[in-house]
């Protein structure tokens, strides 16, 4: 009843538990449900946002490019000789005035441009300015042919400008991208305007108006480079949540945004969810504290019948005296080694019966006798091989199961020396006296195939009676039965002194009268 009640308070309180794990784990979910959503919107926004502003920042140098490839000084230096341009050109100086123009250039946006750039069509340079100084002539490429800037110029159609992806100036020496115009005199391209922007104006363009916990960063020219980057993720615990949006002046730049979300574990710490499932947690904890209680006292009740049950089984099985296995197990014994003994030689079998049991008890009592059986009890089992079976099967007889002996010798031979271990020491009882034991004992071997336990026991006694006839304190086998009994009357037991009933171990019993097969 105990036990009835505390599984069904467990189980309510398992039930409860389940259900406020159930309500707060809902709660958590769509909080984080809605947080992800948050999260995905502004990455979002920041992504078209930002992707906007470069954009802008790409079309401002490229306009740059396109309205200065066309002032005239660019222009005027490939004038034909003769020609009002050239005598224009004479008297302007037109390379001071395109060194004035890129120098222009530069002081509007100082903190973007850092090389501008007038390169003739077969890649010398005419002239070049690095943040804000011209440089001189003499110092000026022969041949830039290979910069990508230049590269850029070749690719792209007359008025038009395109972006190239990042590189390292070669002057200036930090990341840029360059945006490169073609300078047209009398519809021939005859040289370049190029523009290089510095990368950082791109972090510091995004890096302006970025949201806190969000990551920026332009990635294009191919490979995944990144050209520009501003801040990092937030470091919430949650799943990164990603925005993209592409640059339309560029053929494969897209600005990423990231984010991450609170994770659900920081959701848990919100003061309601936090408290359901602390109350969660107690009563699954109560429902398998009392889960457990309630199943160590079934698993206490459960031993203690299985003790009782052993205990009882061990009573059914063990003499009380002696702690002896009883006549019971020796007869079930002897079946199964029969089983296992169907092809070998059989099962030994010694029948052992204390001489003169009777006078040790008239003159002694029962507490003698009994002090007699006890220590016949332990001489006989230290006197055994490992794997026989000592039992006392009635009063003052004992029965010796010993399986895997090669014969009757065999088993002759293991009663004698158990005879002798009995006999040679006096037994000692309560009151001090010592008196001396004998035993007389009866040896066969019984055949698995077709013996049984009954028989076993029965030749065994046979053998037994034989021993105490002739004079006790001695082994007979059971073989020597018969012989003795045709040497005197062969209609006379030997053992009884009765007529002899036809032999019922015909064809089976070794020894036997009348048969000579082995049993």
């Amino acid at each position: 009843m105990r036990r009835t009640g505390l599984l069904g308070v467990s189980f309510g309180a398992a039930a409860l538990g389940v259900l406020l794990t159930v309500l707060g784990t809902a709660l958590v979910v769509s909080r984080a449900s809605n947080e992800r959503s948050q999260v995905d919107r502004s990455v979002a926004s920041s992504a078209a946002e930002n992707a906007a502003l470069i954009d802008a920042e790409l079309q401002r140098i490229q306009a740059l490019a396109l309205v200065t490839s066309r002032i005239p000084p660019f222009s005027e230096l490939y004038a034909d000789k003769g020609s009002q341009a050239a005598q224009i050109a004479a008297v302007a100086g037109p390379h001071r005035e395109i060194n004035d123009a890129l120098r222009y250039l530069w002081r509007l946006y100082p903190d973007r441009l850092v090389e501008v750039s007038y390169v003739d069509v077969d890649g010398s340079e005419n002239a070049r300015v690095v943040n804000g100084v011209a440089v001189p002539v003499a110092r000026l490429s022969r041949d830039v042919r290979a910069t990508p800037s230049y590269r850029l110029g070749v690719s792209t159609p007359p008025g038009t400008a395109a972006i190239s992806t990042p590189f390292v100036s070669p002057t200036a020496h930090v990341p840029v991208v360059a945006t490169t115009v073609a300078v047209q005199v009398d519809d021939r391209v005859r040289a370049y305007v190029e523009l290089e922007l510095a990368t950082a104006a791109l972090d510091r363009v995004m890096a302006a108006d970025r949201q806190s916990g969000i990551g920026l960063a332009v990635i294009g020219g191919g490979a995944g480079t990144t050209v520009a980057h501003a801040g990092a993720p937030g470091k919430g615990a949650g799943s990164p949540r990603v925005a993209t949006r592409p640059v339309p002046q560029t053929a494969d730049w897209q600005v990423v945004a990231t984010a991450r979300s609170e994770s659900p574990l920081t959701l848990l710490k919100q003061p309601a969810q936090a408290a359901i499932l602390v109350l969660a947690l107690l009563m699954l904890a109560l429902a398998a504290a009392g889960i457990r209680r309630s199943r160590s006292l079934a698993a206490r009740q459960f031993a203690a019948e299985q003790k009782a049950r052993a205990e009882a089984e061990q009573r059914s099985r063990v003499d009380p005296l002696t702690g002896l296995f009883n006549r019971r197990h020796t007869m079930e014994t002897i079946e199964r080694e029969l089983d296992h003994a169907a092809d070998g030689p059989g099962v030994g079998v010694l029948m052992v019966d204390v001489d003169h049991f009777k006078r040790v008890n008239d003159r002694h009592g029962h507490s003698g006798g009994d002090a007699v059986l006890v220590e016949v009890a332990k001489r006989l089992q230290q006197g055994v091989r490992d794997g026989d079976v000592v039992a006392r099967i009635g009063g003052e007889e004992f029965c010796v199961i010993a399986p895997g002996l090669d014969g009757e010798d065999a088993v002759a031979a293991l009663g004698e020396r158990l005879r002798q271990a009995v006999a040679e020491q006096p037994v000692g009882l309560a009151d001090g006296v010592r008196i001396p034991v004998t035993v007389s004992a009866g040896a066969a071997i019984v055949a698995g195939d077709g013996g049984s336990a009954e028989q076993a026991i029965d030749v065994a006694d046979r053998a037994l009676y034989a021993a105490k006839r002739h004079g006790r304190n001695q082994v007979r086998r059971f073989s020597e039965v018969g012989a003795m009994a045709i040497t005197s009357d062969p209609n006379v037991d030997d053992v009884t002194g009765n007529g002899f009933v036809p032999c019922r171990y015909a064809g089976s019993t070794q020894g036997c009268p009348h048969h000579s097969a082995p049993l």
